[in-house]
């Protein structure tokens, strides 16, 4: 192998692998290991083993599709489980391959006109009887305990997979078929567009948001879910990638305007849920915020949340940026107090 770049698909720690004239390179950015030259390694035609972090992964399968399978083997506690790399272009690679910063302070400038983020609740009769809610949902309990129930009913149908591209046709429905055609899997944008409109369909507002780095090209973005709570009178921020919710040191959910802060201001205040995890295994939650803070700079959603809106999604989204000028979007705001409106709100919108 003269040059390779593989990138692991299934784990909660992202590792990375750089083959390169049959030497390794192994990178675990969460870990701060970057670029480490692997000492106890083989590659060959028919045999490719590596060790990293008390672990060796043995090659077992390779498919068409550049997927690479290994067993990895816990040389500690002699476990042993099947973990798939995918191969992956250079550029793609370097992107994943940073130290994460920490959250830019940027000062927010309120700017902007005034706008009413709306949310309908027609068509939601399908969704209810497809899921069949009524065997699942207590309508009797809270908006809180009401979201997590559909967070976990994702969880317990839905994978996240990367490298997956979603159909034209993105509502609840037709995304569960295209997932139930590849794997149960779906990307970070799928699993937010059906776990909003699940929540739509349990009589919850909900909308998911799409949050960004600074730079305004770029494909390192993910996507979660605010859902409103009347009992508490906030958004609650849920991940359902991860079955995540996030918890301050009263034990209350956070909103991601209130997770972001606390990161901003690294305090230490921050817990996940015991339920969280990646492919059934217990989320890290060090692993989780190294990658998510620097895409905590701007965030994105839509103006009129529907089911089926993302089919039509540049027509109606908006930004929150920390200063409009620096961005060339259709509709971008600065003022935070307007994004994170609660329903029946009135807000601000740059045209």
């Amino acid at each position: 192998m003269n040059c390779l770049y593989l990138a692991s698909e299934e784990l909660s720690q992202t590792i990375l692998l750089h083959i390169n004239n049959n030497e390794l390179f192994i990178s675990c950015p969460s870990e701060g290991i970057f670029n480490r030259k692997c000492l106890k390694f083989n590659i060959t035609e028919n045999d490719f083993f590596f060790y990293f972090l008390n672990k060796k992964y043995n090659l077992t399968k390779t498919s068409k599709s550049r997927k690479f399978v290994f067993e990895r083997t816990d040389t500690i506690h002699k476990t042993e489980c099947l973990v798939s790399f995918i191969a992956v272009e250079k550029k793609e690679f370097q992107n994943l391959n940073v130290e994460r910063v920490s959250l830019e302070n940027e000062i927010y400038k309120q700017e902007g006109d005034y706008v009413k983020f709306k949310y309908s609740f027609e068509n939601i009769t399908n969704i209810k009887e497809y899921v069949k809610m009524e065997e699942w949902l207590d309508d009797s309990q809270d908006d809180f305990n009401k979201m997590y129930s559909c967070l976990k009913w994702v969880n317990q149908r839905i994978k996240h997979k990367s490298y997956i591209v979603l159909p034209p046709k993105r509502d609840l429905l037709s995304l569960l078929n295209f997932a139930n055609e590849h794997g149960n899997r779906l990307n970070c944008r799928g699993l937010a567009i059906v776990l909003s409109e699940l929540c739509l369909a349990a009589g919850l507002y909900a909308r998911y948001i799409t949050c960004s780095p600074r730079e305004r090209e770029t494909d390192d973005s993910h996507v979660v879910v605010i859902v409103y709570s009347k009992e508490l009178n906030k958004w609650i921020m849920l991940d359902p990638s991860y079955c995540l919710f996030f918890l301050n040191n009263q034990n209350e959910p956070l909103s991601l305007h209130e997770f972001r802060n606390l990161i901003m201001n690294e305090k230490n205040e921050i817990h996940i849920n015991e339920s969280a995890n990646y492919f059934g295994k217990r989320l890290n939650i060090n692993t989780y915020l190294h990658s998510i803070k620097h895409k905590l700079y701007r965030f994105s959603g839509s103006l009129e949340m529907s089911i089926g809106v993302d089919s039509c999604y540049e027509d109606n989204v908006v930004h929150l940026v920390p200063q409009i000028q620096d961005y060339d979007f259709t509709r971008a705001i600065s003022n935070p107090d307007i994004f994170w409106q609660l329903p029946f709100q009135k807000g601000t919108i740059h045209e």
